[in-house]
């Protein structure tokens, strides 16, 4: 039957387009997968390459979620955790501005620094 759809690539760069926008407004693990799998099926070209790039820096976003979110509670924070901090902070640093606006827990990030700079006395 797909071969009675004329416009079938246009139909199927459609849909990684909004899958991909779906991951950008509601970046998670599952909007992503969905993404990948849909960009896969496209054709190499311009609007391939550009959805990658989109998905990739949503991937950052969720890294960097992830990460922050693996930290311990602050208050069972220890100097030892102070490089497990160091290193969010970093992968925070390292996303765009616009990357950045979209890291729903940086409050937690901060709390944690703050929490190290009480600790280091």
């Amino acid at each position: 039957q797909q071969a009675l759809v004329p416009n079938l690539a246009t139909l199927q760069a459609a849909e990684a387009q909004i899958a991909v926008v779906l991951a950008e407004t509601t970046p998670t693990w599952a909007n992503l997968a969905t993404a990948q799998t849909l960009i896969r099926a496209l054709p190499s070209g311009a609007a391939k390459t550009a959805l990658i790039n989109r998905f990739n820096a949503v991937r950052a976003i969720l890294g960097v979620t992830l990460q922050i979110d693996e930290l311990p509670a602050v208050s069972d924070l220890t100097l030892a955790d102070a490089e497990m901090v160091t290193a969010a902070r970093n992968a925070y640093d390292a996303l765009t501005v616009s990357q950045q606006a979209l890291v729903p827990n940086l409050a937690t990030l901060q709390a944690a620094e703050a929490q190290i700079t009480i600790l280091q006395g």
